[in-house]
């Protein structure tokens, strides 16, 4: 954080590479680069937290300024710490816009100053539960400007009580424009007639009036959703006496609601502690099914395990199914010749072909699957085609069957993923299909 952060946009001035003692610092842009230096403070710790160390320099030039006994000062005449300020502003070396430059850095240095009183009074207001206040109305005006109060604007810090009561916004917008009033334009001469003991020219090249800003009869919103921070408009003074009205006649409703929801604050209460309740007993019902969800997730991991090994390792009791030339018929066996099954028997047209469907199935004749593949022991698998709402169809047992009987098991899960069945059914037909052969 040096003075870098001031302003993206300029020139900055320098610090000496041997920057003063303590006792010699400046309230100024510089100054706040050489009490970086002075702390030594470690660069990328510098660097992750720029805006508040920024607020710690400013905060160290700050201290004991209230009590110090130097406020008074000559009339139309600046503090001395304005003077400082001026000294390290950028270099007047270079006449096509160093004045603009220099204005610019002065205002990016203001609107620090500011930002970090409003977060030290915010911090006050947390820490000790109590409420502040802030009103600060410039010196300066546009150039061209009369002094007059709808030409003036007020930089304010509110408390959050004065947003969740609108009783008092009304209040607070007669105390501002009351500070625009008999502080603001007292303020603003006094800045004009110190500047012109300096020689300067305010009004610059400014050939008319600028227009008034837009006045500030209403509460305004803060400069953004989570800022404390309100600008306020100067009223005409012509204008003061109809601020009540136009404030009572824009607000009544909000106050009647504000009333019937302090009314019902018991009851909201109630309600949000039994909503509470509920939340408690829904999120012990979402843990439970966590459980159960990993709980399952756990046995289909041992499930898969399981078929795998079983695929992979044969009993040397039970000779494999497909090395049989002749398979054990439950049933006679039909003497018929076996017809020719064609290479693409088994490719249904979509994943979806094997599943049960509204639609009328296919014709299935014992010429189509040899009747000895049919006739076989097949009680793991049939259990699976007769469970209860089960997706598959009796159709596609023949093909299981025929998978089982005449194909190797280590090529079962190859084939199975080919009629795009879910993992949980290819597992339960795996487990159905590696029992059942056993027992060929």
């Amino acid at each position: 954080m040096s003075y870098h952060h001031l302003s993206r946009h300029h020139r900055q001035p320098q610090a000496d590479m041997n920057p003063p003692d303590w006792t010699k610092l400046k309230f100024n842009p510089v100054g706040l680069q050489e009490i970086e230096q002075l702390f030594q403070i470690n660069r990328n710790t510098l660097a992750r937290h720029p805006h508040r160390f920024l607020a710690s320099n400013i905060a160290w030039f700050c201290g004991g300024a209230c009590s110090d006994g130097t406020h008074l000062t000559v009339p139309d005449t600046f503090h001395q710490l304005f003077s400082q300020v001026r000294e390290g502003l950028p270099s007047k070396r270079d006449a096509s816009d160093s004045t603009r430059e220099r204005n610019e850095v002065w205002k990016e240095m203001e609107k620090k100053v500011k930002q970090s009183v409003f977060d030290h009074v915010t911090t006050w207001d947390r820490a000790f539960g109590g409420s502040t206040i802030v009103i600060h109305v410039e010196g300066t005006t546009r150039p061209g400007s009369p002094v007059v109060p709808e030409h003036l604007r007020a930089y304010t810090y509110l408390p959050p009580i004065v947003k969740q009561l609108s009783e008092t916004h009304q209040p607070v917008i007669d105390l501002v424009q009351s500070f625009i009033r008999h502080i603001g334009i007292p303020t603003a001469h006094h800045f004009k007639a110190a500047a012109r003991k300096l020689h300067w020219s305010l009004d610059g090249r400014a050939e008319q009036t600028p227009n008034p800003y837009p006045a500030t009869i209403t509460f305004p919103s803060p400069v953004s959703s989570s800022s404390l921070e309100h600008v306020f408009y100067g009223v005409p003074i012509h204008d003061v006496g109809n601020l009540s009205h136009a404030f009572s006649s824009t607000t009544l409703s909000e106050t009647v609601e504000t009333e019937s929801q302090i009314t019902d604050t018991d009851a909201l209460e109630e309600e949000l502690r039994q909503l509470e309740e509920q939340n408690d007993e829904l999120m012990a019902v979402v843990h439970t099914l966590q459980d159960e969800n990993n709980l399952l997730k756990t046995q289909v991991r041992s499930l898969m395990a399981r078929t795998a090994r079983d695929l992979t390792t044969s009993s040397p009791s039970r000779p494999s199914p497909f090395v049989r030339s002749t398979p054990k018929p439950a049933y006679p066996t039909v003497t018929q010749p076996q017809p020719a099954l064609p290479s693409n028997r088994f490719q249904p047209s979509s994943p979806h072909s094997v599943l049960a469907s509204t639609r009328s199935p296919q014709p299935t004749t014992p010429s189509r699957v040899a009747a000895s593949r049919l006739t076989v022991d097949t009680p793991s698998i049939d259990n699976l085609f007769l469970e209860p709402g089960s997706v598959l169809n009796t159709q596609f047992r023949e093909r299981i069957i025929y998978l089982v009987t005449t194909t190797p098991p280590l090529s079962w899960l190859t084939e199975l993923q080919k009629y795009g069945l879910g993992t949980e059914m290819v597992l339960k037909l795996l487990a159905a299909m590696n029992e059942d052969a056993k027992s060929f």
